[in-house]
């Protein structure tokens, strides 16, 4: 339980092997490249590798891509070294279009069903109204104001009656009441004001709303029928689009991500004409695993050096420990890793939270729920707090039977005692043996 030994490892030779180089260390999870602007100034002649990545943009553009469509980005392993960003761009523009046309014809439909769903309302408010809609609006003189007014207001619209204007209650639903009322041209102002100060809320009815209300709410719904059963026909063929692009779109994306690390790569990298250097990290108990990597490829040479060899260099932190102490780790974590060369708290952060735990909430039916939480988290949710909640459960558990178990012994020798007096059997001979029992037993 500490932390795990580096070593640092120098790998040089022909540039030319600079791919196959960088694609073996881009593929050993435990190699730490250190950036070549580090220490560049130290290997005379060696400068940098500076170069575009030409797959970041195309990278991001098809994660963007990916969230409208809902698409699930899997990262396979069947992509190809060779990539052209140009033919990527290329087949996503044209799968793009496709969908920027789709959405756009979606949400025309869905705004309009929205439309006409709120038009529904209001003349299912209104369809007690005997007189054709056409009529109403096409009058000259006069001003027809269709909405809704709070229940208390309605009541206060006698205050008015000397005003100029016709109110026309058409529903109730307890909260509002539905109308209409009517004034002439000249009066309209004042009597918008009238019903405004009475929180009238004003309905549009749609210009496509003709005929008596309750025939006009039947069109509507058959209307509303057509286009949601067109709606369901855009959706299926958006998402046979695309289903039919899936494979190539999640294989661009598998090529993109795989070359994106591997460019990426290139920043720990100097050159110097036909020469390349790398200088990185390896856990000391892997350096012959990672040497061995290289072992097919010639004119390259992979030299281990001790970890403090370039004092300008600083060996990353890998926190070592066993099944017991290795959950706590996330606490360790959460408050910054310690350097190389000082000494891991996790081993002491662990054994407080047991000793803690255990002695303030030993119980068994709380560990097993604790223990059981914890394991559910981490296999469905992967949450690391899950494994600390495991074992701090088990740890209740443990303490629990260590409580149990010296209430046992006290208890038992007490009982012990007692039934030597009783038997005349002498008190501290027998109270002795009985200890010594339950040591060995124990």
């Amino acid at each position: 339980m500490s932390i795990e030994k580096m070593t640092l490892i120098n790998l040089y030779g022909d540039r030319a092997k600079l791919e196959e180089v960088i694609l073996k260390c881009s593929e050993y999870k435990t190699f730490y490249p250190q950036p070549a602007v580090t220490y560049s100034d130290k290997i005379k002649g060696f400068a940098p590798l500076n170069e575009e990545n030409p797959y970041a943009d195309l990278l991001k553009r098809i994660i963007e891509i990916a969230g409208v469509t809902g698409l699930t980005l899997d990262y396979g392993k069947d992509h190809d070294h060779d990539l052209n960003p140009k033919t990527a761009n290329q087949f996503l523009d044209r799968f793009q279009q496709k969908l920027i046309e789709s959405n756009a014809q979606r949400d025309i439909f869905v705004e309009t069903i929205r439309g006409h769903y709120k038009a529904l309302e209001h003349l299912t408010h209104i369809e007690g109204l005997d007189i054709s809609l056409d009529d109403i609006f096409s009058t000259k003189f006069l001003e027809v104001r269709f909405g809704r007014l709070p229940v208390d207001n309605f009541q206060k619209l006698g205050y008015y009656s000397d005003h100029l204007f016709i109110y026309i209650s058409l529903d109730d639903d307890g909260s509002y009441n539905w109308g209409v009322y009517v004034t002439t041209e000249d009066e309209a102002p004042k009597i918008d004001h009238i019903f405004a100060s009475l929180n009238f809320e004003r309905i549009q009815i749609p210009n496509y709303i003709t005929g008596i209300p309750n025939f006009a709410r039947v069109n509507l719904q058959a209307q509303i029928n057509t286009e949601e059963a067109g709606l369901a026909a855009l959706n299926t063929d958006l998402a046979s689009l695309v289903e039919a692009n899936r494979a190539e779109f999640c294989h661009i994306f598998s090529c993109a991500k795989f070359l994106d690390k591997f460019f990426d790569m290139r920043k720990f990298v100097l050159v110097t004409g036909n020469m390349l250097h790398i200088t990185g990290f390896v856990p000391s108990k892997e350096v012959r695993q990672f040497m061995n990597l290289f072992s097919g490829i010639e004119n390259l040479t992979v030299k281990p050096v001790p970890v403090d060899a370039d004092s300008h260099l600083i060996p990353p932190t890998r926190l070592k420990n066993n099944a017991f102490v290795k959950p706590f780790e996330i606490f360790t974590e959460m408050f910054g890793l310690p350097d190389y060369n000082s000494t891991d708290p996790t081993p002491l952060v662990a054994l407080i939270l047991y000793l803690i735990f255990g002695i303030m909430l030993g119980d068994m039916g709380l560990g097993l729920v604790l223990a059981l939480a914890g394991a559910l988290l981490w296999k469905w949710k992967g949450m690391r707090l899950g494994q600390v909640m495991s074992r701090l459960g088990f740890n209740l558990l443990l303490f629990w039977l260590f409580i149990r178990l010296c209430l046992w012994r006290q208890n038992t020798s007490h009982r012990f005692f007692h039934w030597r007096i009783r038997t005349g059997g002498h008190p501290a001979r027998a109270l002795c043996k009985s200890q010594s029992l339950l040591y060995v037993g124990a």
